[in-house]
């Protein structure tokens, strides 16, 4: 059960898996609730690390800003500093996560989808295959996404500024689930950053952008 953000698990996560897969060497990235995922690894790996790169998942920690978070997002930040259990059930037991495991299909409203993001409606096999990974990642129920939600307001274990890795970071102007103030925050803060932005993109954009991301990262 998480009690904070898990820096110390992502770095063994990953070193397991490079060594697995027999990599001196690796390039991250991190989409979306991601990022600070990919953040860890940048700082827990250290030069195994070779690029690093997030894409519509900027921001920090709640502790670092919490002014980027809403009222639900900081009423359980503040709810898991106090008794991780109780949090952890308040997160699983949300309407909206309830919802979102029922029907995970919903993931993605037509109606509450920004202009850029709507080609994937009208790619009927894109779709197919969208709804099918969403609806693996909540064949667990509410369980797997309260936990990643918990541990997401939680303390990460480190600072924006903590990162020596030049990283990239790729935002979708229409981005609906991104702030570009979110952004910003951490472009200020991490030392050595480059911001790419997609005018005609929402929070889809690594989807239509995944070849111009993987050439820039292997660079």
């Amino acid at each position: 059960m998480p009690s904070r953000f898990s820096s110390e698990g992502t770095r063994d996560d990953a070193r397991r898996l490079a060594n697995a897969l027999e990599l001196d060497d690796l390039a991250v990235v991190g989409f979306s609730a991601g990022a600070p995922y990919a953040l860890a690894c940048a700082v827990m790996l250290g030069e195994r690390v070779t690029a690093m790169g997030i894409v519509g998942g900027a921001g920090g920690s709640f502790e670092q800003s919490p002014h980027l978070f809403d009222e639900q997002d900081t009423a359980l930040a503040r709810a898991a500093r106090n008794d991780v259990s109780q949090a952890l059930h308040a997160a699983s037991t949300d309407a909206d996560v309830v919802a979102l495991a029922e029907r995970p299909e919903s993931l993605f409203k037509e109606e509450e989808t920004p202009e850029g993001d709507m080609w994937l409606f009208n790619e009927a096999e894109t779709l197919a295959e969208f709804k099918e990974v969403v609806r693996e990642a909540m064949r667990q129920g509410p369980i797997g996404i309260a936990s990643d939600w918990v541990t997401q307001v939680s303390p990460w274990g480190f600072k924006l500024e903590d990162i020596r890795h030049h990283v990239h970071v790729w935002h979708g102007e229409q981005d609906h689930l991104e702030k570009r103030e979110a952004v910003e925050f951490m472009a200020e803060r991490i030392p050595s950053v480059e911001v790419t932005t997609w005018p005609r993109d929402g929070h889809l954009g690594l989807m239509t952008h995944w070849t111009e991301v993987l050439t820039t990262l292997q660079s």
